[in-house]
């Protein structure tokens, strides 16, 4: 049988005879190996801080249990069956499944480290489970012919659905973008290569093929990936061995250069390598357990990965993805000088605010690196059914060039796992310049270049300051209110606890009116709207920068008081009011709360999850300030009206716009967050230019659904003195991004 990616899923997939065999049985004498199961759960449970959902795999596999763990224990070990066939028959055919567990029949061969310590755990079923329909599915194919570049990919993402491979962070690199990847390292006959986070083996097996074809003596030797998870280092065992040729595996004995280690904690001691290639994990700091990322501080820190410390942290800049400190720590350990490395990573380490500024510095202590190529192919879907934004970012010697700076783009954005790998030669790119938009570290303008030339007129600190709305520290359920009645100077309400992080009771009572402020929610803002559909209980003392005193709110406000005595637990659990207060302060202060908070009129837009500004000004409802809603809806406080409309109409106007987009992800967690106006430049409100006022006209116009943008671009470009030529320039950059 010809070894194809679609014969290994007919054959061992999700509906072969195969699996519907024995996973059955596999679940029923599981129960009887119960200590190996809880061994495995408790290492998979500190790897995997979420739940998992049961729904996407009973979809698929008719067990009779409500744990999701088990079943994906159970499809990992019929893979890791699979994989072990196949390896076996590689070599020849096994005399028994018996020498297969034991190792005995890849020792035979000469092969030395098939499968490490770990991966024994996926042999637990040996003495009691008749696997002999898989092995004589496996004796079919055809070993002589050359495999797949990842024969196991297919088959891996048919077992598992792709909701349980987004939950556990497996995003399989395709074939087309190693190969792309590839292509900016110099392979010669005696370049050594090292993927630190190997997975599946992808790009150790496509670098062993063009050792290989360069003409290298010890190509198995000059190549080297690293896992921690030991299914992973068993997959790339698989696919380098099905890889070997009868040349190579006659030079017995063979040590597959694949590792089983932690490369963050205890990487392994494999020498330096001239190029460090791979797709290091994306996941972000906060998702991991609480134990990894107390054993990873001390690494965060000796690179300075953590530029931002208290408030900023906790509002949103603190957001640290794994793949940063990978890219640092494995550059430290095991690049050789003049080394380069190309990294599969996520655009918002390129575009984010604060996160990754430590990152962007490549301030790496022994080697003198920084970016000189970046493939953008963050308009396109490159890994099957998930919107990631990826890059392939390629660290080199230093030059006095800005690093070349390709987006791509195709008629269509999927592309597919399985294209070719020549695929790229079909998809357009532009080259941009990129560039810092404000000091070193700070996140990466990019554009054409033409475009970046009239931006540079927009950069710098604003003659305003944005902030952040109201921060409950978690506890929206305890603020976040529904005004169902009024009754004088009482109002009726019940809290919000739909979608609460942390569980509350519901109430339903009457509070004084006098501290319950209308608030914006996400959806209701919008580009020169905003209606506010809920309220927020807002017990902050703007002046003191903490909660009202208790003896005064229960003097005067006894009903809001007895109210926020019923949540006093839940409120004093917030990490926030334990790292960032005293022990005395009110237990219901809050944060990010000033006399700005409370201003007469505010200019809003939406800080996030967005792919155009989405600003408009806001005055007072029912005589109250309108409350925004954390790092969802920054804001300036502004006390004249006309002040805040020109604001709005510079923020909307389409200069601003593209300077915006061009330096943040769109769509984004991180887009136009409050810092944008200390690298952006919005100048002082003066009425007595008569363009500052037009441009006030213009946004109140706009209020009133008469918009005009076209009009609010040129008076804009008066602001920061933009020519025609570069307004043209700004406008249809902008709308290239757009569309």
């Amino acid at each position: 049988m010809c070894f194809s990616l679609d014969n290994l899923v007919a054959v061992f997939g999700r509906d072969s005879d195969v699996l519907q065999t024995l996973l059955p049985a596999l679940d029923t004498v599981l129960d009887g190996r119960c200590h190996i199961y809880r061994q495995w759960e408790a290492d998979f449970s500190e790897r995997t801080p979420k739940k998992l959902s049961l729904k996407h795999l009973t979809k698929y596999y008719q067990l009779d249990t409500e744990s999701a763990p088990r079943i994906v224990f159970l499809l990992q070990t019929y893979y890791a069956l699979v994989c072990k066939l196949l390896a076996a028959h590689k070599l020849g055919s096994p005399q028994s499944i018996e020498t297969i567990v034991d190792d005995s029949h890849f020792v035979q061969y000469g092969i030395e480290n098939f499968k490490d310590k770990q991966a024994h755990i996926y042999d637990w079923y040996a003495d009691t489970v008749d696997v002999s329909v898989a092995c004589e599915c496996a004796e079919k194919f055809d070993y002589q012919q050359t495999p797949p570049l990842d024969a196991l990919k297919q088959l891996y993402h048919d077992l598992f659905p792709k909701q349980i491979r987004h939950q556990l962070g497996e995003y399989y690199t395709p074939d087309w973008l190693a190969h792309h990847t590839l292509t900016h390292i110099n392979i010669t006959a005696q370049t050594r290569l090292l993927d630190p986070m190997c997975g599946s083996g992808t790009f150790v097996v496509l670098a062993y093929r063009q050792l290989c074809d360069s003409g290298a003596s010890n190509a198995l030797e000059q190549v080297a990936g690293i896992d921690v998870n030991p299914l992973a280092c068993l997959s790339a065992k698989t696919n380098l061995l099905l890889n070997l040729s009868a040349d190579t595996l006659a030079e017995a004995p063979i040590t597959l250069p694949i590792y089983h280690a932690d490369t963050l904690l205890n990487p392994p001691d494999i020498g330096t390598f001239d190029a460090i290639v791979g797709n290091p994990p994306w996941i972000n700091w906060e998702t991991l357990s609480a134990a990894y990322r107390q054993q990873t501080k001390h690494l965060w820190e000796k690179y300075d990965l953590f530029p931002h410390k208290g408030f900023a942290s906790l509002l949103g800049k603190g957001k640290k993805d794994l793949s940063i400190l990978m890219t640092y720590a494995v550059v430290d350990q095991y690049l050789a000088p003049s080394g380069q490395v190309a990294f599969v990573l996520t655009q918002s380490l390129l575009k984010t605010g604060g996160a990754a500024e430590g990152f962007r510095t490549f301030n790496f202590p022994n080697h003198d690196l920084d970016a000189v190529h970046v493939d953008d192919f963050s308009k396109l879907r490159v890994f099957s059914g998930a919107a990631t934004r990826p890059i392939v970012l390629v660290l080199g010697m230093p030059t006095d060039n800005s690093p070349n700076y390709f987006v791509w783009d195709a008629d269509k954005a999927t592309v597919a796992q399985d294209a070719p790998s020549t695929i790229t030669q079909t998809l357009t790119h532009g080259q941009f310049i990129a560039e810092p938009v404000g000091e070193w570290g700070s996140a990466w303008l990019t554009g054409k270049p033409a475009a970046i030339d009239a931006v540079r007129k927009i950069l710098g600190q604003s003659d305003y300051t944005a902030h952040a709305g109201v921060y409950t520290g978690g506890a929206n359920a305890v603020y976040w209110l529904t005004v169902h009645e009024r009754k004088n100077n009482l109002v009726r309400v019940s809290n919000i606890i739909k979608g609460a992080k942390r569980a509350v009771p519901q109430v339903d009572t009457w509070l004084e009116a006098d501290l319950i402020y209308p608030l914006l929610r996400g959806r209701d803002v919008n580009r020169w709207q905003a209606d506010p559909t809920v309220h927020i209980l807002m017990l902050q003392n703007p002046e003191t920068r903490q909660g009202y005193d208790a003896d005064w709110l229960r003097k005067n406000y006894p009903r809001t008081y007895a109210y926020i005595q019923r949540f006093e637990d839940a409120l004093r659990q917030r990490a926030t009011l334990k790292r960032y207060f005293d022990e005395d302060v009110p237990f219901w202060t809050m944060f990010n709360i000033g006399t700005y908070t409370f201003a007469p009129y505010k200019v809003i837009w939406h800080g996030f999850g967005r792919s155009r500004m989405h600003a408009v000004v806001v005055g007072e409802k029912d005589g109250k300030a309108i409350m925004s809603n954390q790092a969802m809806h920054p804001f300036v406080g502004i006390q004249d009206e006309d002040e805040a409309h020109y604001i709005a109409a510079c923020l909307n106007s389409a200069p601003f716009e593209f300077a915006v987009l061009s330096h943040t992800q769109p769509g984004g967690k991180s887009f136009a967050q409050p810092g944008i106006l200390k690298s952006l430049r919005i100048p002082q409100y003066d009425a007595t230019l008569s363009y500052h006022r037009d441009l006030a006209r213009l946004s109140r116009e706009a209020h009133n659904g008469n918009v005009d943008d076209d009009a609010i671009a040129e008076m804009s470009a008066q602001v920061w003195g933009l020519t025609a030529s570069e307004l043209a320039q700004l406008r249809q950059s902008l709308a290239t991004i757009i569309d």
